[in-house]
Order: C-alpha cells, then sequence, then structure tokens
C-alpha cells in the first residue's frame, strides 16, 4: 500500500479546475434562484385564477 504512487495534478492545474467547479456552483445557484422565481410565480398565478 505505501509503494502505490499516486499522480496529483500541478498546481495551476489544480486552480484551474477550483475556478471551474466554482463557476459551476454559482451557475447552479442562479439557476436554482429561478426556479425558486418561477415557483412562486406560479404559485401567485394559481391563487389568482382560483379566487
Amino acid at each position: 500500500m505505501l509503494s502505490t504512487n499516486i499522480s496529483v495534478p500541478q498546481i495551476d492545474e489544480q486552480q484551474k479546475i477550483g475556478e471551474y467547479f466554482e463557476q459551476l456552483d454559482t451557475l447552479i445557484q442562479q439557476c436554482q434562484a429561478k426556479i425558486k422565481k418561477h415557483k412562486n410565480i406560479k404559485q401567485a398565478l394559481l391563487q389568482k385564477m382560483f379566487v
């Protein structure tokens, strides 16, 4: 087990990977905000429809 080599990317590559995942997190948060907004709009429209 101790003789097993583990490949680790260079620091600059690790930073690029980290930046990529940060961008993904931001995109996911933006999409979740849009979904929440649309659900609120849907709820408001349904309430107006049945009043």
